[in-house]
């Protein structure tokens, strides 16, 4: 947020604390102006100490060049990925790029894998072995392993019966691919889950470099890169980490909280929210009570935020990429005029509907999600049974919609710099950004166990709603996660009952197991 309003106590703490040298861990909710308070230590550095070096180390490019419009001068402000660039030979970036199939040229991939006989059998190519070692560089990348191992592969819906075997096949290849991605002599640029910078990032990690500051600022820490965890904390310098815990939700992509691993003299909070006011903050406090979560945020009383339907909001956020196809679906069929976009672009939505049509025309597909299946009915078969609710909503879209449909949907949602009247996102994309009306889309489920009654969310899902509800600054539709009211009344008055029973039917146990004893 760029406003900036009368200083808290809880930032006045937080000011004196980093005035020290110690180190200094902030947990701050959201919209609590985390962002600002590191401005402000950087002002007072630059006033008090003008020697004082500060490196900011930004979530995104955006913040970033936020950053570098607003700091004072004695900050350095860039992502990880940037610091990066300037420590290694970018020489490569400018290589020829090399696909799947060149990737299973150069790396000596001759043969393909099959596994079963028959119509049900599964083969992998070697352009598709290939992009296995390439996803399995990608996810290296993003961990703070030194080697490649099987850990690394990625692994494939359907495939459960040879995903051992498939992994110790492909190790080999990924390892050979990352020798041949950071040797200086080699003459091509593979493709990879990786971004160039993603590698370039690990390889300056692994060289354990040492940044030229004297403080360093580590925003966002809550779903830091393990890479770029490892460089910060080896920097002889102070360390001011800040994030918010509660926002953790990137575990599924390799990111950690590196909060809850960090020494620090200080540990304060920032629990004012400027986003929105009391209605929200209530709203989320719910979410951040159902993770056992310290914090409670306390809304901005001057912002007359509110919860209720919102017929025309300015985003729709959804848990699944099969939610944003849905909720772009159902604004094309019911458009009145209104234009939309989709948060990070359509491609998913291309490949998702490519894939189902390559499945149905029993031909297989390179598609991350559905790659281990021969056909469309064993991916359908699999939904029903086993598969992710995803991969259920998926199926079911595809089902009722048809995939040239849903293509026609990607090409009509307009890029997001035009303005749209409606932006379609994930809750994951959502994070960090923030709008006037926000609509929850109907694929946030309330938990159920196998008999159909409700049970304990996991912590991950509470996380994600609570980034969701977050987005909101005037007025959140809450939409499907509206039950989070039951749940936490039945908790309230439930609970007790319950746990008095079970300790009754335990003790009952106990005393059969003496009797028959």
């Amino acid at each position: 947020m760029s406003t900036e309003h009368k200083q808290t106590e809880e930032q006045i703490a937080i000011g004196d604390a980093a005035a020290t040298g110690d180190n200094v861990l902030v947990e701050a909710g959201a919209g609590c102006g985390k962002t600002t308070k590191l401005k402000q230590i950087a002002k007072r550095y630059a006033k008090e100490v003008k020697s004082h070096r500060l490196g900011y180390i930004a979530y995104n490019r955006s913040i970033a060049d936020e950053a570098k419009a607003s700091f004072p001068r004695n900050t350095t402000s860039n992502t990880s990925h940037a610091f990066a660039m300037r420590g290694v030979d970018r020489s490569k970036l400018d290589l020829p790029f090399t696909n799947r199939k060149g990737a299973a040229y150069a790396l000596n991939i001759r043969e393909g894998v099959k596994w079963g006989d028959g119509p049900e059998s599964v083969f992998y190519s070697p352009d598709k072995l290939a992009g296995l070692a390439q996803q399995a560089v990608g996810k290296f990348c993003q961990s703070a392993d030194r080697e490649i191992g099987p850990q690394h592969v990625r692994f494939i819906p359907g495939a459960e019966e040879y995903m051992d075997e498939l992994r110790t096949i492909v190790v080999p290849y990924a390892r050979k691919l990352w020798e041949r991605l950071i040797l200086p002599t080699d003459k091509l640029r593979f493709a990879s889950a990786a971004s160039p910078f993603d590698i370039w990032l690990k390889t300056w990690s692994l060289s354990d470099p040492k940044l030229p500051f004297d403080t360093v600022l580590f925003d966002e820490a809550q779903d830091a890169n393990p890479v770029t965890e490892h460089v910060v904390k080896i920097q002889d310098a102070q360390i001011i980490m800040v994030g918010d815990s509660a926002q953790q939700i990137y575990a599924w992509r390799g990111a950690e909280d590196a909060m809850g691993r960090f020494a620090a003299a200080h540990r304060l909070t920032l629990s004012q929210s400027f986003r929105f006011g009391p209605a929200v903050a209530e709203e989320a406090n719910k979410w951040l009570e159902l993770i056992a979560a310290p914090l409670r945020l306390k809304g901005y009383e001057p912002i007359k935020s509110e919860l209720g339907p919102v017929d025309e909001p300015k985003a729709i956020l959804s848990r699944t990429n099969a939610g944003v196809i849905s909720a772009a679906l159902s604004i094309t069929e019911e458009t009145n005029g209104h234009t939309f976009g989709v948060v990070g672009g359509t491609k998913p939505i291309k490949m998702l509907a490519e894939a189902a049509r390559d499945l149905m025309a029993g031909r297989g597909t390179s598609h991350p999600e559905l790659m281990g299946f021969s056909n469309w009915e064993e991916a359908t078969s699999y939904a029903q049974d086993e598969g992710s609710s995803e991969l259920k909503v998926f199926v079911k879209l595809v089902e009722s919609y048809g995939v040239d449909k849903m293509a026609d949907v990607a090409e009509r949602a307009i890029d997001e710099k035009y303005n749209p009247d409606i932006l379609i996102s994930t809750a994951h994309k959502a994070k960090g950004r923030e709008w006037d009306t926000v609509r929850i889309n109907s694929d946030f489920q309330e938990p159920t166990d196998e008999a159909g009654e409700p049970c304990e969310p996991q912590k991950g899902e509470c996380m994600l709603a609570y980034v969701s509800v977050t987005r909101a600054m005037q007025k959140l539709d809450r939409g499907s996660l509206s039950w989070v009211d039951n749940h936490l009344a039945d908790n309230k008055h439930e609970r007790p009952i319950k746990q008095a029973l079970r300790r009754h039917r335990a003790r009952q146990a106990n005393t059969t197991i003496e009797e028959e004893s």
